[in-house]
């Protein structure tokens, strides 16, 4: 019982950060699961819960999804995703996770340095391949693809709610085929399921208290989460072993 509080916890605590700041959700709690379960079955609850969670979400902010802007990155993301499972089975696992977590404190770094000045990312075919390119090969390696649609969303699309919107129902898609691939695969026992219905509780919680925060900041504070939670969430990636 003590797992199952825990995992309640825990996906409260990251269902918070993701309500208020649209992503950190994985990164968060992929860092803490693996301490009281397997790391298969922590996989798994995440691309549950992020299923779920994002279901509410893409559903209350229906009306302001850009999926114009959507299309080219999520694709990308889509077929980039083998690429990084390949480099998680064939590439050494803790320098990856150093890589990538140094890559992300290195654009939190980068933003910070540049937020003072007005950055704008314009949401065309290219920059849309880039940043769906790299989240599905991060996704692939460690479900941490967060970042480069976060970047590109967030300093691409003007509206709040248009970029939280959009960015949620990218990672609804993702996570959609992950858990159909787990069901295929029959990954998904009595087990997951029980640990699924306790972080459920936890999710649910966090995601309404962090939407509600989310609905009453300005965009300039958003950025500065954002930017923050970057950092920490990289730094927490090179210090996991």
């Amino acid at each position: 019982m003590t797992e199952k509080i825990l995992t309640l916890m825990i996906c409260f605590g990251g269902s918070l950060i993701q309500g208020l700041s649209g992503f950190g959700f994985a990164m968060f709690v992929m860092f803490f699961l693996p301490f009281i379960m397997p790391l298969k079955v922590a996989a798994i609850v995440t691309g549950m819960q992020t299923f779920f969670m994002g279901t509410y979400v893409v559903f209350k902010f229906r009306k302001h999804i850009d999926y114009k802007i959507a299309m080219v990155p999520l694709i990308s993301s889509l077929a980039l995703v083998p690429i990084g499972v390949r480099l998680l089975v064939f590439g050494n696992e803790n320098i990856l996770k150093r890589i990538l977590g140094i890559t992300i404190v290195s654009i939190s770094i980068f933003l910070f340095i540049k937020s003072k000045k007005e950055i704008k990312i314009k949401t065309n075919v290219k920059n849309g391949i880039i940043a769906g390119s790299l989240s599905g090969i991060m996704s692939g390696m460690f479900n941490v693809g967060g970042p480069p649609l976060v970047v590109y969303y967030l300093y691409g699309i003007k509206n709040r709610l248009s970029y939280k919107a959009t960015l949620e129902f990218s990672f609804l898609i993702r996570s959609m085929m992950i858990v159909v691939m787990h069901i295929v695969y029959g990954n998904i026992n009595k087990e997951i399921i029980i640990f699924a219905l306790f972080g459920g509780i936890g999710t649910s919680i966090g995601n309404l208290l962090g939407l509600s925060m989310f609905q009453k900041i300005n965009s300039v504070i958003l950025h500065k989460i954002v930017i923050a939670l970057m950092f920490v969430l990289g730094t927490l990636l090179i210090i996991n072993k």
